[in-house]
């Protein structure tokens, strides 16, 4: 639709606000760290690393990429494992990924994601058993109808090359009812990491890092789209067929796409 086309657009056209500092914000305390023991790294065996949030106990949301390896071929769940975080350098919970859903619509596949590729990566998975509540908190979501207007900072938690988790303060530069468009530049390993609001009302999701470039970041909104991806994950829809894949690691290692357009 011409509306999409241009959104996507400008959502990848870049803005005067410029990038945001990179270094991670003063005081965990601000945010609350046990608000964040939840997110945590997705690791698959053989290789690769992503973020993923605590949502449930037992269910994590992530970049629905991260559910592939670099051929491009979906990776079976067994080959997939969750740890929580457990804070600022800390390590927390590890549980073995029983089964996974991507969000309907989502293609794997390309060297550079379109518009409507990234708007659709998200997966959700189930742990093979839960995490204590009083041991690892999950992440709260935010309400639907209340999310970010464009100029809000918003945090970042993921973990990086070191698996260490660290933060980045990112401002929303952009935004429509799908993609989020965030004014900083993530590190490798932050694909599938939440986009935190964090203020009197504690800290809460509002989206998922899934692509970047040139100093942005872009993000799925949640609201409609995780919805969508939980009655997915009830039914049992099985993942649609990827297309060819790109060159290898292309959606694998997300920092190196260009931004999403149509």
């Amino acid at each position: 639709m011409a509306r999409a086309a241009a959104l996507g657009a400008a959502l990848a056209a870049g803005s005067a606000l410029g990038a945001g500092p990179e270094a991670p914000p003063r005081g965990w305390p601000a945010i609350g760290a046990a608000a964040l023991t939840g997110v945590g790294r997705l690791e698959a065996e053989g290789g690769g690393r992503c973020t993923a949030a605590l949502v449930a106990p037992a269910l994590i949301v992530t970049a629905a990429h991260c559910l592939f390896d670099r051929r491009g071929a979906r990776l079976p769940d067994a080959r997939l494992r969750f740890r929580a975080g457990g804070g600022p350098g800390g390590a927390g919970a590890a549980r073995a990924i029983r089964r996974s859903a991507l969000l309907p619509g989502y293609v794997h596949g390309g060297a550079h994601p379109s518009y409507e590729s990234v708007a659709a990566d998200l997966a959700l998975a189930e742990l093979d058993a839960p995490i204590d509540r009083a041991a690892v908190a999950p992440l709260a979501l935010a309400a639907p109808g209340a999310p970010p207007a464009p100029g809000a900072t918003l945090i970042l938690p993921g973990h990086g090359a070191d698996g260490r988790l660290s933060l980045r303060r990112c401002p929303l530069e952009a935004r429509d009812a799908r993609i989020l468009r965030l004014g900083c530049r993530a590190p490798a390993g932050f694909s599938g990491a939440p986009v935190v609001m964090a203020d009197e009302g504690g800290a809460r999701a509002v989206a998922i890092l899934t692509a970047g470039g040139a100093g942005k970041s872009y993000a799925v909104a949640l609201g409609p789209a995780f919805a969508a991806l939980r009655a997915a994950f009830d039914a049992g829809i099985p993942a649609r067929k990827t297309a060819a894949p790109g060159r290898p690691g292309a959606q694998g290692a997300w920092k190196s796409s260009r931004p999403p357009a149509r």
